[in-house]
């Protein structure tokens, strides 16, 4: 078995549920779940993964919980121990478990299937909770987190039996299923590549993300070497694991010479390029045979930038947007072409809105070190040679730019390994020049036994070719063309590994290393050479495909010869700037740099293609490039901000000097005037964040420009101090004290702000400075605005530290010594949190204290202490205490309450004293809430007598928190069901029936049948927060409804009715529309059901001659009625009928208060039609004349889409000229339809 192959398109999608009991079993959960994702191809969902946004956890595990095909239980103790607990939703965990079991007990045949338990390598069957024990459902056991061990795991998850039916053979004459004659082209030809799946599943999520309801091109877009094709190989291996057909085209394959200027001879070019014969017919003949013949086809296109230019670029796009109507279409293009020829949508309309472009990203750092780790291995060598190449390696990365940017495409590392990977060392100024020098040396031009000159001649006029006579790029160069050549050569190149042979031709490694070698054969001829002079003719004459090349020329040229190449290669465009700015700095006198620069200083246009090269500029320019982009940062900031910060951040991490950075940093200040704050304070952060440890000399520039830098600047800056902190002297600290204490503390984190206050006490010049003898001086300090937290966060840490501190902290509390009582009281209650028994230890060697501010930080650590003490210290604390409810009988009361925490005993106690009490309604209300609040559930269920009793009637203020109280034991007691019901349906008070309802929802994240039942009856209150609170809470529990379905949904209708007519129900009717949506996945609604709620919403609408609701938002009726349309209208009703339906709402809506995104609204309605009504285009031309000028273009807009742009004579350009087309809709199609 190949895991990850799934018999159909889509994996299985799994849901983990698991406990956190440590990190290392986290950390185990977070390996299975990578390794099934990443290796086996499963679909996994983790709530790791999923916490990079503030969410409803309770909606996000009911939705995934629901759309998993599988769920996986890992078992582990604290798993089991919350599974044998009552119900709760106190944990994450516990609300997963929750949901299973309502899951389990609603539909317990369906669920019994998709649950399945695991038991990884810490575990045991004994910690799988009883609902899914090994004698119900089958476990499966992972003793070690590999591939081999999850097979069978796998096989269940993917349907995948042990010996698979092999399919059907094709009948004779048809073509294969996958059609891929230039698969090898796809293949690395220097080193095996490390598979980035992790991308190609970004790639496709991506353009998942973007398609919409159709097909969309998918680019895979990045430089020349970064793995496009790799990563296109591995998708035609998944496709064809898949089962559909897939058809690759590779550029490489279309000779050059070929007029591609017409949509038909593209078609043919590239179908013959895919198959000399099944393709002869054309491409897209070759693709409805294979989808007719197998349901489903995928073009793949490689290396499409060869083929683009201005007169192919139409036509090419417009066979690509005709293989969308057949199948799936995938490319692979660089960036610099894609940007010229495809990013523009007036260039391709007819893959206007149908092309999305996902960005290989280079490599990474450690990515680079692992790859590099991989690629010495298998090259051989000793270990020392293997481990003094990567050490250099790793420098090199930290210190040049150069070095970096050379090893972060994977096929320039991969050369960077096997030239130097047995030399132990790598130079850190490598250069992409550099390095396809260094490799040419190495396996062309080295002379062994004579060969070296018969290989580079070979070499030479095989490079000669990959410009044809049309001045096109000919990557594959036909043996015919090379009669001359010495065979002995070629064969020897095809050894080496630089050329491969294509059986008919003879193509380089990669295209980077063809176009160096077509540079470098120029350079051969001589700088006045008639080949030079043709070469730069047809670059000045703007065939773009000749910039690589002609950057590598002025590259490889040394200082006379760059002159020269210089004044024939144009610098006019921006392609020329770019070229000519990379071959300046390649000189060893800046002169040609300083001549370049100086020609472009208020050209910003110019200046933000030559910007980022320079920010690349070798160590002997990073001065003058420096300066260089402070000045243009300085005449342009406005254009020319962001490159020039991401260029001197590339410079500035390169070097430690005080100078470039002190210039750096006065260009950024004299130009914040015209930036925006946010974006400035950002762009002086990233420039300190360069020098990390840096020298004394930089952190002395950098402090005497903290005043200056911002906030995020002075961030920068006291971390570049904490970087040093060890070998600062006293006197920097002491200046540092002086310019950062008297201004507003930056935005550290706490462990920093502890830092640097630990910083500034340890000197002792600081402690003399600020009167500093204790933590109590440090504390009380009047330092500037923030610096507060650093403050208390110290004090923290030295209690931690030392038991001293920590008893003065609460002896001076108890004893009413603090100085600053806010700072004193936070430390407090910290110290409390970390050291709970130590403090209350602490706390009762003394009388109770009697001031308020003391009472009260020890009330608010009452949590704390009931969580964390012994049952015989809470009862002393409790004790201890108990004087003080004379004084303070708020806090004093909660706090005894509190202490209790289970024992029913106290509770009783308790209640008994506030019975007799004379308290005042407030603070029986507050203490009978924090009764609700604090007691455990148990003892909550043990004392609901005494507290009902203690609530008595429960009128005025007291009523929404009986409401509380009863709300949380609805599940389990009836006269709770009974109280709350008449609360909600027959109470006055809407604060209370609202208040019961969140209780319960917030309380009981699992509903049974019988409870959801009870809980639909309530809809039918006049409450309206209320009753929206309960539409929300039954949306959350539809497969608990499914039983009740009918009732549920005529409850709902009937309350959605009275909604419509209410003023300010606008929340609760999409709540109501929402629940039957939901309900109808489950149980399809009936009909006439279908048309009430259809009616229902129209009634919000503002539809001219009909009565109009009182909902105050009319737009968002108008979505409610665009989202069940689609959900459940269009499903439930016959097609005729639907668009019947909406057609009397367009025809008469008055789009007048609906809101400026009312357009998209109609547009969304309207595309969703045209998806799956064969006449919606028929009956939207009827429908412009008569509609709403807002509709009107939104019909303009939908048929703009379904034209694929500029159609001439297409149904958008017919609507301009239609009588009744309003001004502003005729302009809008105008401008889009020109090209």
């Amino acid at each position: 078995m190949t895991i990850g192959d799934a018999s159909g398109p889509a994996p299985p999608r799994v849901l983990i549920s698991y406990a956190k009991d440590n990190e290392q079993h986290v950390g185990r959960v977070l390996e299975f779940a990578d390794l099934l994702r990443r290796q086996a191809g499963i679909d996994v969902v983790l709530d790791l993964w999923a916490r990079n946004e503030h969410r409803d956890w309770s909606e996000w595990y009911a939705a995934e919980f629901d759309a998993a095909s599988y769920v996986l239980v890992v078992g582990s103790p604290e798993y089991r121990r919350i599974s044998e607990r009552p119900v709760s939703s106190d944990t994450v965990t516990a609300l997963q478990i929750s949901m299973l079991k309502q899951r389990l007990y609603g539909d317990r045949d369906r669920w019994l299937r998709k649950v399945l338990p695991v038991v990884l390598t810490d575990g045991r069957l004994d910690h799988l909770p009883d609902f899914v024990s090994p004698a119900t459902v089958r476990p499966f056991a992972v003793p070690r987190i590999t591939l081999a061990a999850v097979e069978e795991l796998c096989r269940v998850l993917t349907s995948q039996p042990a010996h698979l039916e092999p399919a059907l053979g094709g009948t004779a004459g048809d073509p294969p299923r996958v059609v891929a004659e230039d698969r090898a082209s796809l293949e690395p030809a220097t080193l095996s590549p490390v598979v980035r799946a992790d991308l190609l599943d970004s790639a496709l999520a991506w353009r998942g993300k973007r398609s919409g309801e159709g097909r969309v091109v998918l680019l895979l877009t990045g430089e020349g070497g970064v793995g496009k094709s790799v990563l296109l190989g591995q998708y035609l291996d998944r496709v064809e694991r898949g089962g559909g057909a897939v058809v690759l085209v590779s550029a490489a394959s279309v000779p050059p010479a070929l007029a591609l200027d017409e949509p038909s001879t593209v078609d043919r070019a590239l179908g013959v390029a895919a198959h000399d014969e099944w393709g002869a017919a054309g491409l897209l003949a070759l693709l409805r045979r294979l989808r007719d013949a197998h349901g489903a086809v995928t073009l793949l296109v490689d290396t499409l930038d060869l083929l683009l230019n201005k007169r192919t670029t139409a036509p090419l796009a417009s066979v690509l947007a005709r293989a969308l109507e057949v199948g799936d279409v995938v490319s692979t293009c660089r960036t610099e072409e894609f940007g010229r020829h495809l990013s523009d949508a007036r260039a391709v309309p007819r893959l206007a809105g149908r092309m999305v472009d996902f960005p290989v990203p280079p490599l990474t750092e450690p990515e680079i070190m692992a790859w590099a780790g991989g690629h010495v291995a298998c090259l051989g060598g000793s270990t020392a040679e293997q481990t003094a190449f990567l050490e250099s390696l790793a420098g090199g990365l930290r210190s040049s730019g150069s070095l970096r940017q050379v090893c972060a495409l994977p096929v320039r590392l991969a050369l960077t390994c096997q030239v130097f990977g047995r030399e132990r060392h790598v130079p850190e100024d490598l250069t992409v020049t550099g390095l396809y020098r260094a490799y040419w040396d190495l396996r062309i031009s080295r002379d062994l036994a004579g060969a070296g000159r018969v290989k580079e001649q070979a070499a030479l006029d095989v490079a000669a070719q990959v410009v044809d006579e049309s001045g096109g790029i000919a990557l594959r160069v036909y043996k015919s063309m090379l009669d001359g050549v010495d065979d002995k050569g070629l064969r020897m190149l095809a050894s080496e590994g630089v050329l491969r042979d294509r059986g008919a031709s003879w193509e380089f490694f990669h295209q980077t290393f063809a176009e160096y070698g077509h540079a470098r054969w120029l350079l051969t001829r001589g700088t006045r050479s008639a080949e030079v002079e043709r070469f730069t003719a047809r670059v000045a004459g703007g065939q773009t495909s000749l910039w690589p090349i002609a950057t590598s020329l002025l590259l490889q040229a040394d200082d006379d010869e760059y002159r020269e190449f210089a004044q024939s290669v144009p610098a006019d465009t921006l392609d020329g700037v770019k070229c000519h700015t990379l071959g300046a700095l390649q000189r060893t006198t800046p002169d040609a740099l300083a001549n370049l620069l100086s020609g472009m200083s208020e050209q910003p246009d110019r200046l933000r293609v030559a910007v980022p090269a320079l920010g690349d500029a070798p160590a002997r320019h990073i001065p003058q490039s420096v300066t260089a982009v402070g000045h243009a940062l300085l005449r342009h900031p406005d254009t020319l901000a962001g490159v020039s910060v991401a260029a001197l951040v590339s410079l500035l991490a390169r070097v430690d000097d005080a100078t470039l950075l002190g210039t750096a940093l006065d260009d950024l200040i004299a130009a914040r005037a015209k930036l925006p704050d946010d974006a400035w304070d950002h762009y002086a952060e990233r420039l300190l964040d360069t020098q990390g440890a840096a020298s004394a000399r930089v952190r002395a520039g950098a402090l005497e420009r903290y005043p200056s830098v911002g906030q995020l600047g002075r961030r920068a800056v006291l971390r570049m101090h904490l970087a040093r902190a060890r070998r600062l002297r006293d006197a920097e600290i002491v200046r540092l004290a002086h310019v950062a204490l008297v201004r507003e503390c930056p935005p550290l984190t706490d462990p920093e702000a502890e830092a640097v206050v630990r910083l500034l006490w340890s000197s002792p010049g600081v402690r003399a400075d600020r009167g500093w003898r204790t933590w109590a001086d440090v504390l009380s300090d009047d330092l500037a605005a923030g610096w507060n937290n650093g403050q208390v966060k110290y004090v923290v840490a030295r209690a931690d530290e030392d038991p001293v501190v920590a008893a003065e902290v609460v002896d001076d509390l108890v004893l009413g010594r603090a100085r600053v009582w806010e700072a004193h009281v936070n430390v407090f209650d910290q110290l409390a949190r970390r050291q709970p028994r130590a403090t209350a230890a602490r706390l009762l060697r003394h009388p109770a204290p009697t001031h308020r501010p003391a009472l009260n930080a020890i009330a608010q650590c009452t949590r704390v202490f009931a969580t964390e003490l012994d049952r015989d210290t809470r009862a002393r604390l409790a004790a201890w205490l108990r004087p003080a409810r004379e004084s303070e009988p708020r806090s004093m009361w909660r706090t005894a309450v509190s202490l209790a925490t289970d024992d029913v005993a106290v509770h009783r106690v308790l209640l008994k004293e506030a019975a007799g009490a004379e308290l005042p309604p407030a603070l029986r209300n507050k203490l009978v809430l924090s009764w609700y609040t604090n007691t455990p559930r148990p003892a909550l269920d043990d004392l609901l007598a005494e507290l009902r009793e203690l609530t008595g009637d429960a009128t005025g203020d007291l009523v929404p928190v009986r409401a509380r109280l009863e709300g949380r034991v609805v599940d389990t007691d009836g006269d709770a069901r009974d109280w709350v019901r008449r609360c909600v349906l027959d109470g006055p008070s809407s604060v209370a029936a609202g208040a019961a309802v969140k209780t319960i929802a917030d309380t009981l994240p699992e509903l049974s049948p019988a409870l959801a039942r009870w809980a639909v009856a309530l809809l039918a209150t006049r409450h309206v927060d209320a009753a929206e609170r309960l539409a929300r809470l039954l949306r959350t529990h539809t497969s608990a409804l499914v039983e009740p379905a009918p009732e549920v949904v005529a409850t709902a209708l009937d309350r959605m009715e009275v909604a419509a007519r209410v003023a300010g129900s606008t929340n609760l009717s999409r709540a109501l529309v929402a629940l039957v949506t939901a309900i109808d996945r489950h149980r399809p609604l009936p009909p006439a059901e279908v048309r009430r709620v259809h009616a229902t919403i129209c009634s919000r609408l503002p539809l001219i001659g009909a009565d109009v609701g009182r909902d105050t938002d009319p737009s968002a009726a108008f979505r409610d009625l665009t989202t069940f349309t689609g959900a459940v209208t269009a499903r439930r009703l016959p097609t005729d009928e639907v668009r019947s339906l909406v057609d009397a709402v367009l025809r008469t809506l008055d789009t007048r208060g609906l809101g400026q995104k009312i357009d998209h609204d109609v547009i969304g309605l309207l595309r969703g039609f045209t998806a799956r009504d064969p006449r919606a285009v028929d009956w939207l031309e009827d429908l412009f004349d008569a509609a709403d000028p807002v509709v009107q273009l939104a019909i303009a807009e939908t048929f703009l889409a379904l034209d694929g742009g500029a159609a001439a004579g297409g149904r958008a350009a017919r609507l301009k000229d239609r009588p009744r087309c309003p001004p502003a809709v005729a302009a809008l199609l105008v401008t889009k339809l020109r090209t």
